[in-house]
């Protein structure tokens, strides 16, 4: 089972590379409104890549807080 910290390094882990991703999507949905491509299924993806990292992060803040009173 992990301890608050080791859950704490993977949650924080996790959000970086969420980041990432979101980061990358907004790339590829930015590039393909500059070409004049299809931006649906981009801009579909990038407000799931959004829901997700907010849901990481709140994630991370229930670590945290539950670190913070020592469970």
């Amino acid at each position: 089972m992990f301890n608050n910290c080791e859950k704490l390094r993977l949650i924080n882990r996790h959000v970086a590379e969420s980041r990432q991703r979101l980061e990358a999507q907004q790339a590829r949905a930015a590039e393909l409104e500059r070409s004049g491509g299809p931006i649906e299924d981009a801009t579909t993806r990038l407000d799931e890549a959004r829901v997700t990292l907010r849901l990481m992060e709140r994630h991370r803040d229930i670590i945290l807080w539950d670190h913070a009173r020592g469970s």
